[in-house]
């Protein structure tokens, strides 16, 4: 069997994206864990636009 995606009382984490393709109308990717991920752009785009409105919100280190 593969790894499992960090999913602990507060929902599934994702620390890190390697392998990254184009996957149809998805970007696959690898987290920390070893999981298999899918997302679409649409989503990235989302996570992006709120991630720079609320930069300043973020622990130090967040961005590293």
């Amino acid at each position: 069997m593969g790894h499992a995606m960090n999913i602990n009382s507060d929902g599934a984490e994702i620390d890190n994206a390697r392998k990254l393709q184009v996957y149809g109308d998805w970007i696959r990717f690898v987290d920390g864990e070893g999981s298999d991920v899918k997302i679409t752009p649409g989503v990235i785009k989302q996570l992006m636009i709120f991630a720079l409105e609320h930069v300043n919100k973020f622990d130090e280190g967040a961005w590293e």
